[in-house]
């Protein structure tokens, strides 16, 4: 049981793992499902050590590479026919990697579910996206990071053909992609709210952008009118309105988590509303919104992150909430407030 999962860090702690697989009498490669190679102290993964690696873990199912710069399409073709059952591939920080690898995993690997790809710094081109949505049309969860150059990539006629490409990955329940480019996501939000297109991702229940200063109310709620499955949202740096927030309730009834970071135009009484309407939501994350902890008097100034998580204050003066976790949200909405003046009390339910 102590081989399942190892988690590897550094070049020492890779040599003495590896040496443990390699030597040890039985085998305890066969043990091992799960492998996580992080990048402290500058480790980095090569073509040659992986390629070391995967001829003896024969039933890896989850693969998490963060020093993954160095790794080409050997290395993974490779992985791909020497752990046919990986259902889980993570790389951080390629831009190697070609259409190859993705036809070698759809190859051999039938069971893989989820792929993560951070391409700092370029957004991976037509042709790779084209091939991934070919290739492995039973994804359940996709993460694209591109880096904040990838912003300014591509024209809107190939980030139009990107967005119908993953169109056809209807299996989809988790699509991440930050930062979101502008040009990528315009035709995303027009395509996938569009109601006759009725297989564009119906199962999804996680989606995740980031810097969404460009969506609109109307852009919002009409992706909101089409995906009801969604119990976890993140718009990071939106501009909406509280016009958004007051249509979740309705669109999303099984909302549990939203992340509105960085957005000065929803108010402490369109929150409010949120809240007490939609029951199933246990988290807010609101850092850099300017929500002020006065406006939330059920609190009761208890915002420390103490035994019972209640709740958790950007510092400043004035200070402003930061997130709202369940204990915080559940205050909210129980909390007695005989002591605010009725007036108060009826325009915060408004």
């Amino acid at each position: 049981m102590l081989w399942r999962a190892p988690h590897i860090t550094d070049t020492h702690s890779f040599a003495h793992i590896v040496a443990g697989i390699i030597d040890a009498r039985p085998s305890v490669g066969q043990h091992i499902r799960r492998l996580h190679f992080g990048n402290s102290f500058g480790f980095s993964m090569s073509d040659s050590l992986l390629m070391l690696v995967v001829l003896h873990v024969p039933c890896l199912e989850e693969l998490h590479l963060q020093g993954a710069e160095d790794l080409t399409d050997m290395s993974i073709t490779r992985l791909a026919y020497h752990c046919p059952r990986l259902q889980s591939l993570h790389l951080e920080t390629n831009h190697h990697i070609t259409s190859q690898s993705l036809l070698s995993l759809a190859q051999h690997c039938h069971g893989l579910r989820t792929f993560g790809l951070v391409t700092h710094p370029h957004w991976p081109s037509a042709t790779f996206v084209a091939t991934l949505a070919t290739a492995l049309p039973c994804l359940d969860e996709l993460l694209i990071h591109a880096g904040s150059s990838s912003l300014s990539y591509g024209d809107n006629t190939t980030m139009t053909e990107m967005v119908l490409a993953l169109a056809r990955l209807e299996r989809l329940t988790t699509l991440i992609i930050v930062p979101s480019p502008p040009l990528f996501m315009q035709p995303l939000l027009l395509v996938s709210s569009c109601t006759t297109v009725s297989s564009f991702w119906p199962q999804l229940t996680t989606f995740r952008l980031s810097e969404c200063g460009y969506i609109t109310d109307q852009q919002a709620i009409s992706f909101l009118q089409t995906h009801h499955h969604l119990t976890t949202l993140d718009l990071m740096s939106a501009t909406f309105t509280d016009r958004v927030l007051d249509v979740l309730p309705t669109y999303l009834p099984r909302l549990a988590w939203i992340g509105i970071e960085g957005n000065t135009n929803i108010t402490h009484n369109g929150l409010r509303r949120l809240l007490s309407k939609c029951e199933g939501l246990h988290y807010v994350a609101l850092f850099h919104c300017g929500i002020l902890a006065k406006d939330f008097p059920e609190l009761n100034n208890d915002y420390n992150d103490d035994d019972n998580d209640v709740d958790c204050l950007q510092i400043g003066n004035p200070s402003h909430l930061r997130h709202l976790n369940f204990h915080a949200i559940n205050r909210i909405r129980h909390g007695s407030w005989s002591f605010l003046p009725r007036q108060q009390q009826q325009q915060q339910l408004v």
